[in-house]
């Protein structure tokens, strides 16, 4: 089972690396970037700071703002430097506010678009990366429409942990990552995305992921080191444990 960090909050190079090198440390498997228009592009950044090693890296695209045709030139390129450490998240994106004004996608579906248009296109777009592209990658899931899609055409989902507490999907025999924002300790969570649990709570939530071949779970902090110190501990002591 893969464990990935979602490293949401935008850094320099130097910053990358030192992050990196204590994912390394506390054993987990590789770390995902989000689709910040306001920050500058991560898979330049991979290129820098990539090595030879089985560290993987995941980053979140919009489809609606790059063809499938230019992404998959990308990906093959980063991936032909070390095989397979380069993965995509479709994601339809939240648009925040602050995005609303930027423009820079001249198409029919772009940031103005509804979140169902966007939804759709995406469904599209990834039937096409799929036809031309070996580089692999996931879809964000959080309606039955992508579920359905993806359940058909044996695609990788993320599936948020919301989604999978109540089994709102039959994720049997599927291929997925939950999504997951960990709170240990006692604060109470505000936010459905948000789950509570003590440290050996987490250690039994990872171990039973392990032992239902879930492919993997994306870990993140809802506030920049509110939480990373004693998961990515957490982590690292179960890893330890279990001789991973």
């Amino acid at each position: 089972m893969y464990i990935i960090w979602f490293d949401r909050y935008p850094t320099n190079i130097a910053g990358l690396i030192k992050k990196k090198k204590n994912l390394q440390y506390k054993k987990f498997d590789g770390v995902m970037y989000p689709y910040v228009i306001y920050n500058n592009d991560y898979f330049t950044k991979i290129s820098k700071i990539i090595e030879k090693d089985n560290f993987k890296y995941i980053v979140a695209v919009r489809p609606h703002s790059i063809s499938a045709q230019y992404l998959s030139m990308i990906c093959s390129s980063i991936n032909e430097m070390n095989d397979g450490v380069l993965s995509i998240n479709f994601i339809s994106g939240w648009i925040y506010e602050e995005e609303k004004s930027f423009g820079g996608i001249l198409s029919e579906i772009n940031d103005n678009s509804s979140n169902i248009e966007r939804s759709n296109y995406m469904l599209e777009y990834t039937k096409e990366f799929n036809k031309i592209s070996d580089n692999k990658f996931y879809l964000s899931t959080t309606n039955e429409t992508v579920f359905d899609f993806c359940a058909e055409n044996n695609f990788p989902m993320i599936i948020p942990y919301s989604w999978y507490k109540i089994n709102k999907f039959n994720l049997t025999d599927q291929k997925y990552i939950i999504s997951i924002c960990p709170v240990i300790g006692d604060d109470k969570p505000n936010n459905v995305d948000i789950e509570n649990f003590s440290e050996n709570e987490f250690i039994e939530f990872l171990r039973e992921c392990e032992s239902k071949n879930i492919e993997g779970l994306l870990l993140m902090e809802n506030k920049l080191n509110s939480q990373y110190p004693t998961i990515s501990n957490l982590v690292k002591r179960y890893r330890n444990e279990h001789n991973i």
